[in-house]
This record gives structure tokens, C-alpha cells and sequence, in this order.
């Protein structure tokens, strides 16, 4: 629906114009409400996210490794009813398997399925000890007004980040997130900026896992 489009993209871009500091210069080019509305219903942060990360790996299978995700990513998000405007990073639900199994099996990080249980939210997250994620207890303590995860999907596109370069660390452009690119990546006009880095504060304090080093 172009329409639709067309003002949810009017949205966002009022959302990066209010917190423009926060956020890469990219958001508040008048040509990003453009790209919205041609990769819409996905947000183009999660198409850049697929191209320039995950298919780099060889065994993601590039163009066919992202048609799989996108099209996981749709199936997910309308089994679910989310009410979401647009499909960003953070809506790649590791609580789903087959998700997982795309994302965290075929670029070969299988041994992070911990970090999944344990901090963000995934597929045996339920047999640990109190059965959730430090993510999803920092949801239930803190929780947002509309009822989105913002912890979880904070942690979500902090992780999914982490999963190409791991062999480089730092010194790789793919591995790692910077707070304003993981902001960037999870806001949307009901989960704004501010939440986010919120959010990203909290799982820093809380997390069992999550790294900082040189700005990522």
C-alpha cells in the first residue's frame, strides 16, 4: 500500500528530525523517506543489516539467505499481529527456530545459542531458571507504555551485530554496533531514541554477556 507508505515513512522522518542528536546523520536525509517508501514494509536499516553483513558469509548464501529471512521475517510478524509500522532488525524474533537456525546456524555462531537463553530471549529460554532472559525480566520490571520489548529488541540488534567479523573483533567494519547505529536500527515512531538508549543503559548494567569497546 504506497499510501501507507508514504505516511509511515512521514512519520518516521518526524521521529529522526526531534532526535537528530542521537541518531547517524543518514536518518534525517530528506532522500532516506525515499528509501522507506521503495523498501518498504522492511525498514531499509534491515535490508543494509542483510546485504552488507550477513551475506557476506559464504554459507548464508547471499541473495537466497536474505529472501529466506525476509520472507521469515513477514510470516513472523503477521502470525503475530505486531504492530509494528515497519519491520526493522530488532522484529527478527530468535525465539522462532527456524529464524534462528537462518541467522545464528548458517553463519556459523551456533556456540552464541547461550547468549540467546540467557540474555536476549530464544527458542530454550523457558528451561532456564526462572524462565526468562535478563532482557525479558528487565521488560517485565520495566515495562514500555504501548507493551513493545524494548529490551528485548534493543538486545536483538545489539546480537544479531555481533554475529559477522567475530574473528577480527573490533578492528572489522561488520562486527559490532555502534549506540547510535543500534538506536537507528530498533526506534520507531511508538519506540523513540530516547527508550532505546534507555534500554541499551539497562542491558549494559544487566546483561551476563555484552561487550563495549571502542564505541561498539
Amino acid at each position: 500500500d504506497r499510501s501507507t507508505a508514504a505516511s509511515i515513512a512521514d512519520q518516521y522522518m518526524e521521529m529522526y528530525r526531534k532526535n537528530s542528536s542521537l541518531l547517524p546523520e543518514t536518518a534525517t536525509r530528506q532522500d532516506f523517506r525515499d528509501r522507506m517508501m521503495s523498501t518498504y514494509p522492511f525498514h531499509p536499516t534491515l535490508i543494509d543489516y542483510l546485504t552488507n553483513k550477513l551475506s557476506e558469509v559464504e554459507s548464508f548464501q547471499g541473495t537466497r539467505g536474505v529472501l529466506r529471512v525476509l520472507s521469515l521475517a513477514v510470516r513472523n510478524t503477521w502470525e503475530k499481529q505486531s504492530l509494528v509500522p515497519m519491520i526493522h532488525v530488532s522484529h527478527l524474533d530468535l525465539r522462532h527456530d527456524r529464524v534462528v537456525a537462518e541467522i545464528v546456524g548458517r553463519t556459523g555462531n551456533s556456540e552464541l545459542l547461550n547468549i540467546v537463553n540467557a540474555d536476549v530471549g530464544g527458542v530454550d529460554t523457558g528451561g532456564l531458571e526462572g524462565g526468562r532472559s535478563n532482557a525479558q525480566a528487565l521488560d517485565l520490571g520495566n515495562p514500555h507504555p504501548k507493551g513493545f520489548p524494548m529490551h528485548e529488541f534493543a538486545w536483538r540488534t545489539v546480537f544479531l551485530n555481533s554475529l559477522v567479523g567475530r574473528s577480527e573483533g573490533v578492528t572489522s567494519k561488520a562486527f559490532g554496533v555502534s549506540e547510535p547505529e543500534a538506536m537507528y536500527q530498533t526506534c520507531f515512531p511508538d519506540l523513540t531514541p530516547t527508550q532505546v538508549k534507555e534500554a541499551l543503559k539497562q542491558i549494559e548494567d544487566n546483561a551476563f554477556y555484552l561487550r563495549w569497546d571502542q564505541g561498539k
